[in-house]
C-alpha cells in the first residue's frame, strides 16, 4: 500500500504526531482521513495521486502552509483548487481524486483508468480557420 508520495521530504516537517492514531507521511500528500489518523485504504492512495496529478499540471501543490498542521487542515476543509482555464477539462478528474470524503472519490484504480475527459474543444489555428 502506498503510504505517501513524499516521505523523502519528511525532514521539512519535523512536527509529527505519534502514539495511537499516529500520522506518518508528508502533509502535502496526505488524504484528509490520513491527516486525522483514521484508517486508510486505496482511496487514500488515490487522493495522494490526485495531489501529484494537480502538481504535475500546475507546477504547485494544491495546499500549502507554514506548518504541517496547517496543510493537514487544508486537505480536510479547503475546497478543491480550480485548474487554470487551459486545463479545465481535467477538473472533474481532480475533483474526484481530491474529494474530501473517501466515498466521493474513485473507489479503485480501475475506475480512474476508465475515466474519460469531456470532449476538449479544438483550438482554432493562428490563421483563423
Amino acid at each position: 500500500m502506498l503510504i505517501d508520495f513524499g516521505l523523502a521530504k519528511q525532514a521539512r516537517f519535523k512536527a509529527g504526531i505519534t502514539g495511537t492514531g499516529a500520522i506518518f507521511g508528508t502533509p502535502y500528500y496526505m488524504s484528509p482521513e490520513q491527516g486525522n489518523g483514521s484508517i486508510v485504504d486505496q482511496r487514500s492512495d488515490l487522493y495522494s495521486l490526485g495531489v501529484v496529478f494537480y502538481e504535475m499540471l500546475t507546477g504547485r501543490r494544491p495546499y500549502e502552509g507554514d506548518v504541517a498542521m496547517a496543510v493537514i487542515i487544508q486537505h480536510r476543509e479547503a475546497p478543491v483548487p480550480q485548474l487554470p482555464a487551459g486545463l479545465q477539462h481535467f477538473q472533474p478528474l481532480v475533483d474526484r481524486l481530491l474529494a474530501k470524503r473517501p466515498e466521493d472519490r474513485f473507489q479503485s484504480v480501475e475506475e480512474v483508468l476508465a475515466w474519460q475527459p469531456a470532449a476538449v474543444p479544438a483550438r482554432e489555428s493562428a490563421e483563423g480557420q
